[in-house]
């Protein structure tokens, strides 16, 4: 019986940069020690192909200086045709993704009820990226309106949920695909980043220093007191609202 693995390259994506690693990742080093058996390629706005460049949404993001929703669609464009791992620039990486390279995808969660987009694996062409991808295909009906509001993690939250997954912030399996619990690869939280769930276990840690959080401060604001308050379940009614007051 043939096994096929998630491929050994680990994708970066730096719109405006050069292409140099030490500047994709704050955690070059950490790189190179549990990952010096992969291939790194680091994408920008020069080596990205015209079909993501040229796209609707991507374009829109560059307008508006919002690299980090570019990055939004790249990533899912370079895992479905190539396949690998995409991390975020300010992923740092503990352990080698070596073991789970097994599965066709996998991600964790960084919430109970909602998955993070910062550490992505899949085999090339995987159901799920696809389903996130085509959220920015021409025939799709999200605005452009949404597509700058909306986080992206609501759309692979979602796209998980259409291929069976019950999110609940339990590791879970459906057809070799892999959802893993919170500690896995985002241990730390969004509204406080003092406060972990590391464990031994831990693969990667989501530092959530990225430059979209810059964008806008006081909805973040908003958010994290909105967290403290009613915990993960302020996520899950967001989903909610969005899904009814949103087309996508």
């Amino acid at each position: 019986m043939t096994i096929n693995y998630i491929p050994k390259v680990i994708h970066l994506i730096d719109i405006t940069g050069t292409g140099k690693l030490e500047q994709a990742t704050k955690y070059s080093m950490a790189l190179k020690k549990f990952a010096s058996d992969y291939e790194i390629k680091v994408w920008t706005n020069d080596n990205l192909p015209d079909v993501v460049t040229q796209n609707t949404y991507y374009r829109a993001a560059i307008s508006n200086s919002r690299y980090a929703f570019a990055s939004d669609v790249a990533r899912m464009w370079v895992l479905l045709n190539e396949g690998g791992i995409y991390l975020d620039s300010d992923v740092e990486l503990k352990k080698s993704f070596n073991p789970i390279l097994k599965y066709n995808f996998f991600a964790g969660y960084e919430s109970q009820y909602t998955l993070s987009t910062a550490c992505i694996g899949a085999m090339k062409n995987n159901s799920i990226v696809r389903e996130v991808w085509d959220r920015y295909s021409s025939k799709s009906a999200l605005s452009i309106e949404s597509f700058l509001k909306v986080p992206n993690v609501e759309y692979l939250s979602i796209a998980a949920m259409n291929h069976g997954f019950t999110l609940n912030g339990n590791e879970s399996v459906k057809s070799n695909q892999i959802l893993f619990k919170q500690p896995i690869f985002s241990p730390r939280f969004f509204y406080d980043r003092t406060k972990t769930v590391e464990q031994v276990e831990t693969m990667a840690i989501h530092q959530f220093s990225g430059s979209w959080t810059n964008k806008a401060k006081f909805k973040n604001t908003i958010i994290k007191v909105g967290q403290k308050l009613f915990g993960d379940r302020l996520f899950l009614w967001m989903r909610m609202y969005h899904r009814h007051t949103r087309r996508y």
